[in-house]
C-alpha cells in the first residue's frame, strides 16, 4: 500500500473496518487542516459490506492510477456473499498480497487487491 501511495498518478485506496487505520497511516494529519489537503493524490474510502457492488463500482469511477481494495479475510467472505460482487472482484481486481495474522480470538488476516489493467482491443 505504501509503495502504490508513493507512486505517480494517485492512489485511492478502498477498505471496510480498517478504512480509519489507514486514513491515519496514508494521511497524517488529515484532521488537523480539514479545509486544506495536505495529502494531495492519497484518497482513502470506507467500502460498504452491505452494498458491495455499489462500492466497487464507486472505485471504479476514481481516475487515480493505483486503485486498492484492502479487506480482512472475514469481509471478503462476506462480498464474496454475493454472486455478482465476487465475479466482480475476481473479474476486476488482482490480489496482490495477502498478510497473515491467525490470533486465538480470530483470524485478522489481510488481502490487499489491486484494480487490474483495463484489456486492450486489439
Amino acid at each position: 500500500v505504501l509503495v502504490a501511495a508513493n507512486g505517480p498518478g494517485g492512489l485511492v485506496l478502498a477498505a471496510a473496518a480498517g478504512a480509519p487505520s489507514l486514513r491515519c497511516y496514508l494521511r497524517p494529519g488529515h484532521w488537523r487542516e480539514p479545509l486544506l489537503d495536505t495529502n494531495p493524490g492519497v484518497m482513502v474510502m470506507p467500502f460498504d459490506l452491505q452494498k458491495p457492488n455499489t462500492a466497487l463500482a464507486v472505485l471504479g469511477t476514481t481516475s487515480a492510477a493505483h486503485q486498492l481494495l484492502v479487506l480482512r479475510g472475514d469481509e471478503v467472505e462476506r462480498l464474496n456473499a454475493s454472486a455478482n460482487a465476487r465475479s466482480r472482484l475476481a473479474g476486476e481486481f488482482v490480489l496482490v498480497r495477502v498478510i497473515s495474522n491467525p490470533r486465538p480470538q480470530g483470524d485478522d488476516t489481510v488481502l490487499i487487491y489491486r484494480r487490474a489493467a483495463p484489456r486492450r482491443n486489439r
